[in-house]
């Protein structure tokens, strides 16, 4: 079985148009309280890195 994982520069690319989608939409932050990060498919784990 093959290792798949997305690119740093993909992931950073979503994780900022998000954060600029609950600004403007939801005057929300990703650093804000009760706001939750799901990543039920963490293989290795760069989403979670990059949101460190």
């Amino acid at each position: 079985m093959d290792t798949v994982f997305t690119p740093v520069e993909v992931v950073d690319f979503i994780i900022y148009s998000v954060e600029d989608a609950l600004q403007k939409h939801l005057g929300k932050s990703l650093s804000d309280r009760n706001v939750n990060v799901l990543d039920p498919f963490t293989g290795t784990g760069t989403f979670i890195t990059r949101l460190l």
